[in-house]
């Protein structure tokens, strides 16, 4: 079988898309040497996986205007050549011009642009109305990575239930190193970029209201500077905003938390979770959309709109024994989730698709 993928996630600094792009190629090339993998990008891959029965196909030099329309002639071009029999986008958009002939496979993340699209900037929001609903009709089938991302695709584009299959995400494999404490005072920590729909707004108000409530621990702010954030975070006494740190950073400052606080507005998944979890690190976190599936038993659910219930989360879980009662439920909830599972699952759709 020969297959294409649109590998441009691999083209920028692992996030997100990219670390799911990323954990599901390395083990679907692993686990299907017989296929064929063929790698589009718009600009040089970072750190390509190497196999004999992988082929790297990307743009010399990119902008991302011109960029983005050559991609849907190109990529259907490289697909005819390379005589691809499927085609798989992990990041919402197929080509437009693909031959119906390749089998189409797309992977959605989430729904932002139809449940919060105040949350994205007006460019990311006018490629997700122009591209996706028409990726989603010619798809012959879509993964959502969480059931919730399924309910929204059914219940505002109208998808057919049996068209998406959910296959979760999963936390990296961790490192056997011993993560360095950073900062000496117990805290809560937060990471993501900071956009609107991370409601670091309200996170930071409702901390005021935990410390004038008697709460003592302080507040770790990392992540990279998104848009509309106003830039320079001041929250006053007890808050440390350490912008964008490395890996290495983040897991010792997310392995010495009190708890992970992620009262975002929407997630497709909310990976931030998982990972804190993986850490016996239990979390605060929003009672809506993904985050409930993700964190289970182990996380304690607030409305991300009402910071009186964010500062009653800190609250609840700065009491003592709470924490070590959320953490004992940790491995539980981890052991849903694995990449390996997750990339046999997608070969599956992969070969079904194909070959059924």
């Amino acid at each position: 079988m020969r297959i294409g993928v649109d590998a441009r996630p691999l083209s920028v600094p692992t996030f997100g898309i990219g670390r799911y792009t990323r954990e599901l190629l390395e083990r679907l090339i692993v686990l299907a040497p017989e296929h064929d993998w063929f790698l589009y990008a718009d600009r040089p891959i970072f750190d390509p996986p190497i196999s004999k029965n992988v082929t790297l196909r990307s743009f010399s030099q990119h902008n991302r205007i011109f960029s983005l329309a050559r991609t849907q002639f190109t990529f259907s071009h490289w697909a005819e050549l390379d005589k691809l029999d499927l085609y798989w986008s992990p990041r919402h958009h197929l080509p437009l011009f693909l031959n119906r002939r390749i089998k189409q496979l797309v992977t959605v993340h989430d729904m932002v642009w139809k449940k919060y699209p105040q949350t994205m900037q007006a460019m990311n929001l006018f490629v997700e109305g122009l591209l996706m609903p028409t990726s989603l009709r010619n798809a012959d089938k879509i993964i959502a990575v969480s059931n919730a991302t399924k309910r929204d695709l059914v219940e505002t584009l109208a998808i057919i239930d049996d068209k998406v299959e959910v296959i979760h995400e999963a936390a990296g494999v961790l490192r056997d190193v011993d993560p360095f404490r950073e900062i000496e005072a117990e805290y809560f920590f937060f990471v993501g970029t900071h956009e609107p729909r991370k409601n670091l707004d309200r996170l930071l108000e409702a901390f005021q209201i935990y410390q004038s409530s008697g709460g003592r621990l302080q507040l770790v702010i990392a992540g990279a500077e998104g848009w509309g954030a106003g830039g320079h975070i001041d929250g006053g006494s007890g808050v440390q905003s350490l912008g964008y740190v490395s890996d290495e950073r983040l897991n010792g400052l997310m392995t010495h938390a009190h708890a992970l606080v992620f009262p975002s507005l929407y997630e497709g998944f909310g990976l931030p979770l998982l990972e804190s979890i993986q850490r016996g690190v239990p979390v605060i976190t929003s009672n809506v959309s993904s985050m409930p599936e993700v964190a289970g038993d182990a996380g304690l659910f607030v409305d991300p709109l009402n910071v009186d219930s964010i500062a009653g989360g800190m609250l609840t879980m700065a009491a003592p024994g709470k924490r070590k009662i959320f953490s004992r439920k940790c491995d539980a909830q981890l052991k849903l989730f694995s990449w390996d599972k997750s990339a046999k699952l997608t070969l599956e759709v992969i070969e079904n698709l194909v070959q059924p």
